[in-house]
């Protein structure tokens, strides 16, 4: 999972002990995407965490913080770039 080397958080991803959780307190407020690290499972089955199924805010070791939707877009939209690339459909040097 993270592996912190000099003020440096680092996220493994591809072994399947990663979980990655959603969180909002009510409708159009702040959201969050946390990252937990759990026993190893196949990539993508879902996980319950925490109490009735969710995990406080302090107990995710990494934890995104999204204030606007655009915000969402442009971190789904450098996914879609780096996808493009690991999948050999994009030339890295490319991106901008």
């Amino acid at each position: 999972m993270p592996i912190i080397t000099n003020n440096n958080t680092q996220l493994l991803f591809g072994v399947g002990d990663i979980s990655i959780q959603i969180g909002y307190k009510k409708l159009k407020s702040p959201g969050i995407v946390q990252f937990v690290e759990v026993d190893p499972k196949p990539i993508g089955t879902p996980i319950k965490l925490g109490t009735n199924e969710k995990v406080k805010m302090d107990e995710a070791p990494v934890t995104l913080i999204f204030n606007q939707i655009e915000s969402i877009d442009v971190l789904i939209n450098q996914l879609s770039k780096l996808r493009e690339v690991m999948g050999g459909k994009r030339d890295a040097r490319s991106i901008s």
